[in-house]
């Protein structure tokens, strides 16, 4: 499969149908010549994912989830670390991510850790409160990859 730009008008229809039908959509953005620097955001409006894509540099893969991601949210605290002990089998991949983007000077990003085994699950550097997303191994469902002197996408 070839890849596709960001700019593409069949993309971005792809984007809005998708949005037009479910409430959010996941999409990891994985930066070019940044030493494997990624993000991976949520979005609820096809404004506010046009208006990012249009921001990203020539070379940067975006890869958009049709399906929903990340099922197990919440509030990060004692109970909810216990749950979700109890629903990522050790041993099994996990992924977190903030759901509320940091800042540092003129850079943001929405922190993530991944992991595989539940010492790394009690150990992801959350030790204050907040809410944040949980995902399962296997549960990145299907999409699509696009690139071009812009960026480049793929819808998952």
């Amino acid at each position: 499969m070839g890849l596709t730009s960001t700019t593409d008008k069949e993309f971005l229809t792809t984007l809005r149908d998708w949005l037009d039908k479910q409430p959010e959509i996941m999409v990891l953005i994985r930066y070019s010549r940044a030493g494997g620097n990624k993000s991976f955001e949520f979005y609820t409006s096809f404004d506010a994912l046009s208006k990012r894509l249009r921001r990203l540099s020539p070379g940067t893969n975006v890869i958009a989830y049709s399906k929903p991601q990340l099922p197990i949210r919440g509030v990060v605290d004692d109970s909810f670390i216990n749950k979700c002990l109890l629903d990522i089998p050790d041993g099994k991949e996990f992924l977190v991510v903030e759901t509320v983007q940091r800042t540092a000077g003129p850079h943001s990003w929405f922190h993530e850790e991944e992991g595989e085994t539940h010492e790394e699950l009690r150990e992801t550097g959350y030790s204050g409160e907040g809410e944040h997303r949980f995902r399962r191994e296997g549960e990145r469902h299907s999409g699509v990859k696009v690139n071009s002197s812009r960026s480049e996408a793929t819808l998952a």
